[in-house]
């Protein structure tokens, strides 16, 4: 119908135990209903290599046989559905899991490679992984508004600027108190309030009950 688009929304593939029946029968389906945007809900693969619960020997390792089988996967989807808008929502098993890896393992955090949207090849596959879907692909709910400014308020204590609009996010770097920014746009991630800021060209998200405006 005009002015409303298709959505197909889908997840917990958790593969590579996915019953391939059960997938099949989604292809068959995005390729019959071809829809304008397809939003995976996260846990594609299952990365019990990540987990920090005990293992059995096998859970171990075998994360790129996982990426492997993710690649395959939204290839598949590709091919059924080349002109949709295709969404991943940044996941538990997966984004949170190497997220917190990588936290506790400062030497990886820098590594562009070691994202899990690049291990997973979204740009090559022209996916966009975000925190939450609300019509529109940014990992938010955005408001715009108008320029304005502001400065951390943080007594001795520093403001972290995050990649996205969550506390689980990469942070680009760390705001001292009394630090002047510029706020360029505001959001929610659940109850939460952020803004989206520029700090001497560093551009990224902090909470906004951090900052005081001017």
């Amino acid at each position: 119908m005009k002015g409303y688009k298709k959505l197909i929304a889908f997840g917990d593939e958790h593969l590579p135990t996915a019953h391939a029946a059960r997938l099949r029968i989604l292809l068959d389906v995005i390729e019959a209903e071809k829809p304008d945007i397809i939003i995976s809900g996260g846990d594609m693969i299952n990365c019990d290599c990540l987990s920090d619960y005990n293992k059995t020997h096998d859970k171990l390792v075998g994360l790129q046989k996982e990426l492997k089988q993710a690649h395959a996967w939204i290839e598949s989807i590709n091919k059924v559905a080349p002109k949709a808008e295709k969404i991943l929502l940044k996941d538990n098993h997966f984004f949170r899991r190497l997220s917190d890896k990588m936290t506790r393992e400062h030497w990886l955090s820098d590594l562009e490679g070691m994202k899990p949207e690049n291990l997973l090849k979204l740009d090559k596959y022209g996916w966009e992984a975000v925190q939450e879907y609300n019509g529109h692909a940014g990992g938010h709910n955005e408001s715009p508004i108008s320029v304005r400014f502001g400065t951390t308020d943080t007594p001795n204590d520093t403001l972290n600027l995050r990649e996205n609009s969550s506390a689980s996010s990469k942070v680009l770097t760390r705001l001292k108190d009394k630090t002047k920014i510029k706020i360029l746009n505001e959001g929610m991630n659940g109850s939460t309030k952020w803004y989206y800021v520029d700090h001497n060209t560093i551009k990224g998200w902090v909470a906004a009950r951090f900052i005081k405006e001017l």
